[in-house]
């Protein structure tokens, strides 16, 4: 079974391949890999560049320089991927080959293995250098109430623009947009595995969320704002 041009030294696609040498469902997604990967990497790219756009200058020539915003995309990529794997879940009927899978495109969009954080960086210090969906399940554990994936990534985010990944205000402002990612990332998994495009009725159902999420923040600040008068 051929390796399609992928990154050498990928261990988790070796797995695959070593396991499962026959398999038409796993070579039709091995083919899908390139095209999983660039269509993530692309839209996290544009996305980390909006998200430094709208912060101060001495965030954004810094963030050329020291690699965050590849570091920031990265973090897309994970957020992107959880989507990915719950449909990769569905084609495949086995959640173990679907992480396998998952593991291989992180390492082909990111060029780094997926790794698992220590439960003092999902509580204080940030997730931001750790590849794949490992963190999200201990974030699952460790953190009470709904949204976890997304407040993950705001306090990613946090940690990259200011320092400070329990910083409020950036992780609070970047919370609509996780809705779309999270919507683009199923996009990208039916268009690579089924070959479907997105319905225009879905992509209105996404906004739609995004927007009642922005109200919400609005809210929230305004109700913070208040209270401080």
């Amino acid at each position: 079974m051929a390796k399609h041009n992928l990154r050498p030294g990928n261990r988790a696609l070796d797995h695959v391949l070593s396991n499962h040498p026959d398999s038409p469902a796993v070579s039709h997604l091995i083919q899908g890999i390139p095209t999983f990967a660039s269509l993530l990497r692309d839209h996290a790219d544009e996305t980390a560049d909006t998200l430094f756009q709208s912060a101060n200058l001495s965030s954004r020539l810094l963030s050329k320089f020291n690699g965050k915003r590849k570091l920031l995309g990265d973090c897309i990529i994970d957020l992107m991927l959880v989507p990915c794997f719950d449909e990769l879940t569905k084609y495949c009927g086995d959640n173990e080959l679907a992480s396998l899978f998952v593991d291989v495109i992180v390492f082909e969009a990111t060029g780094s293995e997926a790794s698992e954080p220590t439960e003092s960086e999902v509580l204080y210090q940030g997730t931001h250098e750790t590849r794949g969906l490992s963190k999200y399940v201990l974030g699952r554990r460790l953190l009470a109430g709904s949204e976890v994936e997304a407040r993950m990534f705001g306090k990613e985010y946090s940690a990259l623009l200011t320092g400070r990944p329990l910083d409020f205000a950036p992780a609070l402002g970047v919370h609509p947009l996780t809705i779309l990612m999270r919507g683009y990332g199923k996009m990208v998994a039916e268009y690579c595995l089924y070959g479907t495009l997105p319905r225009e009725e879905y992509m209105r159902t996404l906004e739609a969320l995004s927007e009642k999420s922005r109200r919400g923040l609005r809210e929230i600040i305004a109700s913070a704002q208040s209270k401080k008068e």
